[in-house]
């Protein structure tokens, strides 16, 4: 059985999976993502952990029960890694 068939869709049926990416990189980011997420708009997010707002994003993401997923960043450049990007290297 294939993953339309699992999530009900019938043998012709065609699905479109929305997803935002970036959830937590800013509150803007976040803001927008769970407004389109409560209005079902998107079907799912992905968080991107090191950001400075990804915790924020999670507990909304929990709280709402809303599909969200992991970026993983393996990246040490950019505004994108927030947190992980002021680390000193060990």
């Amino acid at each position: 059985m294939n993953l339309a068939r699992r999530l009900g869709a019938g043998p012709d049926d065609r699905l479109l999976i929305v997803n935002a990416d970036d959830y937590g990189m800013c509150r803007a980011a976040n803001t927008g993502i769970t407004s389109l997420l409560a209005a079902r708009a998107i079907s799912s997010a992905t968080v991107m952990t090191p950001c400075p707002w990804a915790p924020d994003a999670v507990r909304t993401a929990v709280a709402g029960g809303y599909d969200v997923g992991v970026t993983v960043v393996l990246s040490r450049s950019g505004y994108h890694n927030g947190a992980a990007a002021r680390r000193t290297p060990s």
